[in-house]
């Protein structure tokens, strides 16, 4: 996972790092520290690293059946849709 920040790999099949997550209107983009585990298909998200190192996870997307886009106005932002529902990330 690469970002602003930097990316780190964790061993196989594992990225973190951090990125921007589109929250809601009253919050907008908010930093979120994000755990891709490819074998579990799974994209987890952590308030903070030290959120994450105690466990303390905030929200995940399941991968499988996930579509990927790239949004159309902002060329660092992408986005992820499954089960309905859309993820915004920059």
């Amino acid at each position: 996972m690469t970002s602003a920040v930097g990316g780190v790999n964790c061993g196989a099949g594992t990225l973190e790092g951090t990125l921007s997550k589109w929250t809601n209107v009253m919050k907008g983009w908010q930093y979120r520290f994000f755990v891709l585990d490819e074998n579990a298909g799974l994209l987890s998200y952590y308030t903070s690293k030290e959120k994450m190192m105690k466990g303390v996870r905030r929200g995940c997307v399941r991968l499988k059946d996930a579509v990927i886009g790239i949004d159309d106005q902002e060329d660092n932002t992408f986005t992820i849709t499954v089960d309905h529902k859309t993820f915004h990330f920059q």
